[in-house]
């Protein structure tokens, strides 16, 4: 075999190798780069934050709170979380007269953009327009069901009635009505009965 021959195959192989390389680090850096993409976006963090819910016009939410980081879902990087802390107030509103319905605060809230869910956590205390308050550690927002809920448990004053309910409660989401679970305390039944009587709008 001539010296020529033996580098034209030689020179084959090593292009052969170099492409195979090349293929192979293009394919790897591209799923690199995929992979670190996700896990790099910056989130935002906003101090002072100030949020305003309209619906046909009329507030129906008020939220602030000291800090508020936003970052990507991690089920969808399309979506934005929103984790608030270093106390958190929210005012919910009647559309119809523009009344607020409800306050509460709360140490901090993580609102969930994938499921619509919103928590509020650590010393949560809701007072609603009658003056009633409800107290516990973790309270879900369902946005889309426009209830409230929680499966902890709760301290519950009405009108100096005072309701214990060890497995959560969950009421609309302006507190007009709440169905209480396994609940104990010292209450007038037939008063509180009447008061916890979910209200029909037509």
């Amino acid at each position: 075999m001539g010296s020529t021959r033996k580098n034209r195959i030689i020179s084959c192989i090593a292009a052969a190798a170099a492409a195979a390389m090349f293929v192979c680090c293009k394919n790897d850096i591209s799923e690199v780069d995929a992979l670190m993409a996700a896990k790099t976006q910056p989130a935002t963090v906003i101090d002072t934050f100030a949020l305003v819910r309209v619906d046909s016009g009329k507030v129906v939410m008020r939220m602030r709170a000291a800090q508020v980081v936003m970052e990507p879902n991690p089920k969808d990087a399309s979506l934005t979380d929103r984790k608030a802390s270093g106390g958190v107030e929210i005012e919910m509103y009647d559309p119809a007269t523009g009344e607020m319905n409800a306050r509460l605060t709360s140490h901090r809230a993580i609102e969930h953009a994938s499921s619509g869910l919103s928590e509020a956590l650590g010393d949560v205390l809701v007072v609603n327009r009658q003056g009633d308050s409800i107290q516990t550690e973790r309270l879900v927002w369902d946005r889309r069901k426009h209830i409230f809920y929680t499966d902890l448990f709760a301290r519950i004053v009405r009108e100096g009635d005072v309701m214990r309910p060890s497995r959560g409660f969950e009421a609309d989401e302006n507190f007009r009505w709440y169905n209480l679970f396994n609940s104990q305390g010292d209450i007038n039944i037939e008063d509180s009965l009447s008061r916890m009587d979910p209200v029909e709008t037509n």
